[in-house]
């Protein structure tokens, strides 16, 4: 049987637990190595790590200490399943009682052939040969004392109860089932920052890194001796090996003098055979087991651990458990199993995002509004977690590119702080953006959780926003004409369904309008639009202004948005929409001046025409030339006209039209124009009657050229002595001309009659078919006069 005990062969050919790394998690971890090399013993005595009320260095794997309950190996792999005496599972642990368990291992050899022995690579198989020395493959029927049946690992953080001094360290355990107690042998674990698997007869990843970790046990004299050192993996030193720690047996009251730091570091052997509780349930006898501890917290503080640049440099990936032929760590290596371990876990990250009173994974929101992201941290954890968060707000759905947003908050008491708020204003709606924070992990600040990060596409935000418009902006009407403001609001991004939109209009002043109707009460959707109009009217010169509001809901969010928030509604008018829009209401009126005259025939007389544009200060304003005519034209000596070149000042337009007649005689004189205002076409006459020239305008003008003619009669030859009289008649022209109002008349009779008597001083008015006329008369006598009588004549 080769040394194998009679029961060999079953327990070979039972079925065993295989390799299985478990990363449970909570609570903070600082460093990481260790395995026993241990003899019998008590577990009472100095103060070790064997003794902190953590786990149970007692020389079996039964959870046996009740008050207050501390794990053991059955704890750790809660075998059997739920029994009584462990410690809560809670994680994160409740850290005033329960220690952390960060991580755990097992792993099972028990198989014939041994499809994991050590073989030579060509260059030696021992601890103090890189990996790439080593070979590996199966062996049939190894010696006992080399053949491991199990092992298995624990590593934990020792909460606020921890005896010893130990509260917050971290502590690792170790433990190592072999097939038989006779002879030296040696059990031993590397516990290595890469793991190492056997591979096609060698090893994958060929080589150690700095600061690996070798613990060591030396079984001597049937396995009643025993030593455990704790080494690290040095190329500076002989045998790149450097020995970091070594102890004795756990609880010795007398520990042999030369031991480094055994405090901390310590194993026990099985004093007496027990069963294991995991299938196949085999048979240990006393000293087949052995189980180890090592505080590596206090080894770190003691600045026993060489100092490393690398912040990863205290997380362990791999547990390879080894046994060799002798205690000399030149001794060629035999058995080993491998599995994954790690001391460092990766925390889970999960996130929801919050704005206002609504806090979920995903939001929509209305563009503008503030959102804050809240990162949490959940189990697997280590410890009290430290570090930092950074969250970050992507436009790309795989959070690669567009970052929008960047904060980081460091943890407090391990509480991840929210991020500050965030201003959406510069979003695009349409556009999904994806949050994802990011933890800095916190090895490099003596814990042992990684850096991780929330998944992409956990928490997208997307934004919304709305706009009102009115149109046009601005127009110009003719008075009289009805006006149509067309107003649409609209949310954002144009694919999003508008559920619902009330709108509400004002126009300013009332006075002066005619009509002022709307349909905005009920407005139209369509999609994601919302429209309606406001329909006015005003027959007098004023600009009006028309507002609207609106309230628009899509995807459960409500935005107002109005063209005016003073004057109706609330929030602004929104990206694409406008403000007020303004109609101009416009008018113009045409004169002729004077609008009536008289003149004397052969007398120039001069319209004016004058354009004027309403309001006086309207503008744009742009005047066409003016049409002007007179009406009859015969009679006229002269008509001529500047209205082909008006003379524009501001809003007012004017120009001349000049007559002339040699006959008495009415002359009608008219004038067209037309105008654009601000967009607007208005056309005024004076023509036929004035009622087309506009308020304030004129009808046509008229002037009237008259005359006169003055007879006297009759003439005659009279003897002297005998009296003449003239008649003298002034007759106005036209007949029909009205009024007329005659002076006197003033004869002139030449050379001087002898006597002269006249009505002309007041003469006979008188109307005649003819016309008004004005007649008086002169009677002259040309009698000799007497000569004076001399004086001297007697």
């Amino acid at each position: 049987m080769n040394g194998h005990g009679p029961s060999r062969l079953h327990r070979r050919l039972a079925a065993r637990l295989g390799g299985v790394l478990t990363a449970l998690a909570g609570a903070s971890i600082v460093a990481v190595a260790t395995f026993p090399g241990v003899i019998t013993g008590s577990a009472a005595g100095i103060p070790d790590v064997g003794s902190a009320g953590v786990f149970e260095l007692d020389g079996n794997v039964n959870q046996d200490t009740a008050t207050p309950p501390q794990y053991d190996w059955s704890c750790v792999f809660n075998t059997p399943s739920g029994h009584a005496g462990c410690p809560p599972s809670a994680n994160p642990a409740n850290t005033a009682t329960t220690p952390t368990l960060l991580g755990s291992v097992f792993q099972a050899d028990s198989d014939n052939p041994d499809p994991t022995y050590f073989s030579s690579n060509g260059a030696g198989v021992k601890d103090v040969n890189d990996i790439s020395a080593w070979g590996c493959g199966s062996l049939n029927n190894p010696l006992n004392k080399d053949d491991i049946l199990n092992a298995y690992g624990a590593a934990f953080l020792a909460q606020g109860n921890a005896a010893n001094g130990k509260a917050g360290h971290e502590l690792l355990y170790l433990a190592q089932e072999r097939d038989s107690n006779h002879g030296d042998s040696f059990a031993g674990f590397w516990i290595m920052h890469n793991q190492h698997a056997c591979s096609n007869g060698t090893f994958t990843h060929p080589t150690h890194d700095p600061g690996d970790l070798l613990v060591v046990s030396n079984y001597t004299n049937g396995g009643s001796s025993s030593t455990i050192q704790l080494y690290a993996w040095d190329t500076s030193v002989a045998n790149n090996l450097r020995l970091l720690a070594s102890g004795f047996t756990c609880g010795a009251t007398s520990p042999p003098s030369g031991l480094v730091h055994p405090e901390d570091i310590c194993g026990i052997a099985n004093p007496s055979s027990f069963t294991e509780p995991w299938a196949p349930n085999l048979s240990l006898d006393s000293n087949q087991f052995v189980e180890a501890g090592i505080d590596i917290t206090a080894l770190i503080d003691q600045g026993v651990f060489p100092v490393s640049s690398d912040p990863n440099a205290s997380c362990f990936n791999d547990f390879l458990a080894e046994t060799r032929s002798s205690q000399e760590t030149t001794a060629t290596l035999k058995d080993f199993t491998t599995g994954r371990f790690s001391f460092c876990v990766n925390p889970k990250v999960t996130t929801q995002q919050t704005s206002g009173s609504v806090t979920s994974p995903g939001l929509t929101v209305e563009r503008g509004a503030t959102v804050s992201d809240q990162a949490t941290l959940g189990a697997p954890l280590s410890g009290t977690p430290a570090g930092t968060v950074t969250y970050n707000l992507y436009s790309s759905s795989d959070c690669k590119s567009g970052l929008a947003y960047s904060n980081t908050q460091t943890l407090s008491g391990g509480t991840v702080p929210p991020s500050a708020g965030f201003d959406t204003s510069g979003l695009t709606p349409g556009t999904t953006y994806e949050w994802q924070a990011v933890y800095s992990g916190d090895i490099g600040l003596g814990g042992h959780n990684f850096p991780a990060m929330s998944a992409c596409g956990d928490e997208p935000l997307n934004v919304l926003d709305a706009y009102i418009k009115i149109a046009p902006l601005t127009a110009t009407n003719p008075v009289g004409h009805q006006h149509v403001f067309q107003v649409t609001a609209a949310v954002l991004p144009s694919g999003t369904t508008l559920t619902s939109a009330a709108i509400s209009t004002n126009v300013s002043p009332s006075a002066g309008l005619s009509q002022n109707d709307t349909t905005c009460g009920s407005p139209t959707i369509s999609g994601n639009t919302a429209t309606c109009t406001i329909t006015i009217d005003s027959n007098t010169v004023t600009t009006y202004t028309a507002n609207a509001a609106a309230t628009l809901v899509a995807d459960g969010v409500t935005m107002h948005r109005s063209t005016n928030s003073s004057v109706i509604g609330s929030g602004s008018h929104g990206r694409g929409g406008s403000g007020p829009a303004t109609k101009n209401y416009v008018d113009a009126f045409i004169t002729i001046t004077p609008q009536n005259a008289d003149n004397e025939v052969g007398h120039q007389h001069v319209f004016t025409v004058t354009f004027t544009a309403l309001p006086g200060n309207a503008t744009p304003v742009s005047f066409g030339a003016i049409s002007a005519s007179v009406s009859p034209t015969s009679g006229l000596t002269t008509s001529t006209s500047s209205c082909g070149s008006p003379t524009v000042n501001g809003n007012v337009e004017t120009c001349t039209l000049t007559i002339n007649s040699s006959t008495a005689g009415t002359y009608t004189a008219n004038a067209s124009g037309a105008v654009t205002i601000g967009g607007a076409s208005l056309s005024r006459t004076t023509a036929p009657d004035g009622s087309a020239a506009g308020p304030g305008g004129s009808g046509p003008a008229t002037k009237h050229y008259v005359d006169a003619c003055i007879t006297i009669s009759p003439n005659g030859i009279n003897p002297v002595g005998r009296s003449h009289t003239f008649n003298i008649l002034v007759q106005a022209i036209p007949g029909g001309a009205t009024p007329v109002s005659f002076g006197a008349i003033t004869p002139n009779v030449t050379p001087t009659p002898g006597t002269e008597s006249t009505t002309c001083g007041s003469p006979t008015i008188s109307s005649t078919s003819a016309g008004p006329t004005a007649s008086c008369t002169v009677t002259v006598d040309n009698r000799p006069r007497r000569r004076p009588r001399s004086p001297w004549a007697r």
